[in-house]
């Protein structure tokens, strides 16, 4: 009797939030960010993301490219209200505390954006699998002590290899995609990229091969 409660009450609730407009819920979500605290942004839909999540075994079998950079985590521990107020953060009080969980995050992010989330895949998933790590704005002498140690790679670091434009946060104020090597970067990345759009597989002549995931 429970049971069959429950599930009318359920249908009910689904129903009543399916007839509302979009622009009634957006509102209250402004903080479904990373963590997703006030509302997932995610679901299991069984249509668009399959109800298992990651241990699904049917994928719709395109090939995909996984990308992230070395310093992903870095904008997420910086906004965090036990950082935001902490003063120097490179050679301060907390800057051991910093590096720790930016570099600590950073590499649990860059694994679930690439590496363990193609490994989960990857039996049965039958499309080439390509994963990126971008190493950027790290160097001192071009970024500074603080860009350089407080921000490095982080999240969203492709873009401006992506788009030609230079803003970004690991690029500071855009200076740093002035130089020649950032600017060769880019026209190779626009290439791969350019070349996977269009055939699923982003090697193409005078670039080095992009190797996707071997199965075992």
């Amino acid at each position: 009797m429970e049971d069959g409660i429950k599930e009318t009450e359920e249908e009910e609730v689904r129903t009543y939030l399916y007839e509302l407009e979009a622009g009634r819920l957006a509102g209250i979500m402004t903080n479904a960010g990373i963590r997703m605290s006030i509302f997932p942004h995610l679901f299991g839909d069984g249509t668009v993301l399959p109800e298992e999540g990651f241990e699904t075994t049917q994928y719709n079998d395109v090939p995909v490219i996984m990308l992230t950079g070395v310093s992903e985590f870095s904008i997420f521990a910086l906004g965090d209200s036990y950082f935001a107020d902490a003063g120097d953060l490179v050679e301060g009080e907390k800057s051991a505390e910093y590096k720790f969980a930016m570099g600590y995050g950073s590499e649990l992010y860059g694994l679930f954006n690439a590496e363990e989330s193609a490994i989960k895949m990857i039996d049965h998933y039958e499309a080439p699998i390509y994963t990126c790590e971008i190493e950027f704005g790290t160097d001192e002498e071009i970024m500074g002590k603080q860009q350089a140690n407080l921000i490095g790679a982080s999240h969203g670091v492709f873009i401006p290899f992506l788009s030609g434009v230079a803003t970004g946060s690991a690029g500071g104020d855009g200076t740093a995609y002035e130089y020649d090597g950032p600017k060769e970067l880019t026209e190779k990345f626009q290439r791969y990229i350019s070349n996977f759009l269009w055939t699923g597989d982003p090697n193409g002549e005078g670039l080095v091969k992009w190797g996707s995931m071997d199965r075992c």
